[in-house]
């Protein structure tokens, strides 16, 4: 399975954070956010990272040749340049990477923090061939990606779904399968030629295919995930991430149970 990683934006609403560098390398519990994405994309068995790089893709180049990359068992990382990125939104990023969509692929969020299980739940078979990730909450607020449902099908994902009509939220991870492939890649082909294409989010590609029966949730329920949009969103990133992330990354070993096996 590919992954595309859309890591185009500066991440403006960070402000001084980003100031000179791209968000996703934002430090984070002492590792830059990328690397924290490669390490679920890695345990979860993904073969393929392409990272949509815009703002400050030297520094995301640099980062991607450092052997920490490398080092990811058969994971292979590159990275494809959004010559758009400063005057457009995340549409034109999947636009760009069009060509990736031959085959099975993941959208990816480049600000999403996700444990290696949720990867693995979007890609467990199911059907539609189109799915993305939600998580259901006591409450949601005006920034929340809302979804709403009918008969277990995706109708429609926007943040203005009235309340009354929303099922969950969307995290920022997305799969496409077989013709569910075909059928993204022809849809953002089509909006990709309307005049105000550099004002849409890839997830009005994703509102369309909904509209014609062809997107389905994976809910995750008791999984680990983080956004960071704001700076106050930092220190809850963290917390998730040294709390219950980090720890299904490298889990610590009994020792006193390898003795006793060893015993044995």
């Amino acid at each position: 399975m590919k992954a595309l990683l859309l890591s185009a934006g500066q991440g403006r609403r960070l402000g001084s954070l980003t100031a000179s560098a791209p968000k996703c390398l934002l430090p984070l519990a002492g590792r830059p956010l990328l690397q924290w994405q490669i390490l679920s994309f890695a345990a979860a068995g993904v073969d393929e990272v392409v990272v949509v790089t815009g703002f400050g893709a030297d520094q995301v180049e640099a980062e991607i040749d450092s052997p920490f990359y490398g080092s990811q068992g058969r994971l292979r990382v590159r990275t494809l340049f959004n010559p758009d990125f400063a005057t457009s939104d995340n549409l034109t990023s999947c636009w760009a990477a069009r060509g990736e969509m031959d085959d099975d692929f993941m959208i990816v969020n480049g600000d999403t923090l996700f444990e290696p299980a949720i990867v693995t739940e979007l890609l467990r078979p199911r059907t539609p061939s189109i799915s993305i990730a939600v998580t259901a909450k006591p409450t949601y607020d005006a920034d929340d990606m809302k979804v709403s449902c009918v008969e277990g099908l995706v109708r429609q994902v926007a943040k203005t779904i009235p309340i009354d009509q929303v099922f969950a939220e969307a995290i920022g991870l997305s799969a496409y399968r077989g013709e569910g492939a075909r059928f993204m890649r022809d849809t953002l082909v089509e909006l990709a030629a309307q005049p105000n294409s550099h004002r849409m989010w890839y997830l009005s590609a994703v509102t369309q295919l909904a509209r014609e029966g062809r997107v389905g949730a994976a809910l995750i329920e008791d999984l680990a995930c983080a956004e960071v949009d704001y700076p106050a969103d930092v220190e809850q990133a963290e917390s998730v991430l040294l709390q219950r992330i980090e720890p299904r990354l490298f889990p610590k070993l009994d020792v006193g149970a390898a003795s006793r096996s060893i015993d044995v």
